[in-house]
């Protein structure tokens, strides 16, 4: 892992988004308030250092959105770190995705011919006025820190120079890694400078497997905190045996386990004391578009607040 970090160098701007996560955590470590890193979205693995192509996965960051609000209704202060144009707290009630289209703001507002101001059509006041007053409620107890990346060297730099600087919160700190992690990666030395030319015929390229970082955030990086992965598959006879050989391989607390298939309605909470808890929506929840999230966030609080004990 050092090796990764000592061939890729960090993001423009590093230092000075490792001091407002400093900031924040000491702000709310003040206040005695458990803290909550969620990791959202996909990474993508880029094929130049003047990037123009990469590889990428299909996650829109829908879980690590949703489950960051429900970390804050739990008394959590969280810090968001997010794929750049990725889903985000609040604001994704209004960009979900479906099969069909995608949700624009801009389709929520009008604008009011007597006096020219913008305002939310009536038959949406309902629903964007409660949303509207949560987001700034939570601005306003700063309970909420968002941090963007795009690339998987920049989500690793960040994971750990985060993860360490959450020591501060020792057992009070849930690391929810979320993020959609590639599994294989270029090394910045290995890329071309420039944009790779079509006309240069069949494209060969080499991938490094990218460094497991979980073995890495448990025992060095933020050993006392309540650490929870996810392991999505989509063979159902692979499921439960990866996620018990995670908990195994990387002593962390939690692994939240999912098909593709149906990773919306339904997961599955394995525990490093062997137990397993099931979460499915209803119909009626499916129906009415309930956030499983909810549910998985509640198991987890319960499960946080029993290390603490």
């Amino acid at each position: 892992m050092e090796e990764f970090f000592l061939k890729n160098p960090p993001p423009s701007g590093f230092n000075e988004t490792i001091a407002k996560v400093r900031e924040f955590l000491e702000y709310h470590n003040k206040e005695g308030r458990k803290v909550a890193l969620v990791t959202s979205g996909g990474t993508t693995v880029p094929l130049e250092k003047n990037t123009v192509r990469y590889l990428d996965n299909f996650s829109g960051g829908g879980r690590g959105s949703a489950s960051s609000e429900y970390f804050i209704e739990q008394g959590y202060a969280v810090i968001f770190l997010f794929r750049r144009h990725s889903l985000q707290p609040y604001s994704r009630y209004f960009l979900q995705k479906t099969k069909e289209t995608q949700n624009n703001f801009l389709e929520f507002l009008t604008k009011n011919p007597q006096t020219g101001s913008v305002e939310v059509m009536a038959e949406h006041k309902k629903e964007v006025g409660p949303i509207l007053d949560k987001y700034k409620d939570v601005q306003e107890r700063k309970m909420l820190l968002k941090v963007p990346f795009v690339s998987i060297h920049e989500y690793l730099h960040y994971l750990h120079g985060f993860s360490q600087a959450m020591a501060i919160c020792s057992k009070r700190a849930i690391i929810f890694a979320a993020a959609a992690v590639s599994d294989y990666f270029i090394p910045t030395q290995d890329m071309v400078e420039h944009k790779i030319q079509s006309s240069s015929g069949v494209l060969h390229l080499t991938f490094q497997p990218v460094p497991k970082m979980l073995g890495h955030l448990t025992s060095n990086w933020s050993p006392q905190a309540f650490v929870v992965s996810f392991k999505l598959e989509t063979d159902p006879s692979l499921l439960e045996s990866k996620a018990r050989g995670s908990l195994a391989s990387y002593g962390h607390h939690l692994v939240v386990a999912n098909l593709l298939s149906n990773h919306k309605d339904y997961v599955v909470l394995y525990s490093k004391r062997g137990e397993s808890v099931p979460i499915m929506r209803t119909p009626e929840e499916i129906q009415q578009d309930v956030d499983i999230e909810k549910k998985l966030v509640e198991a987890v609080v319960k499960q946080h607040n029993l290390f603490l004990q």
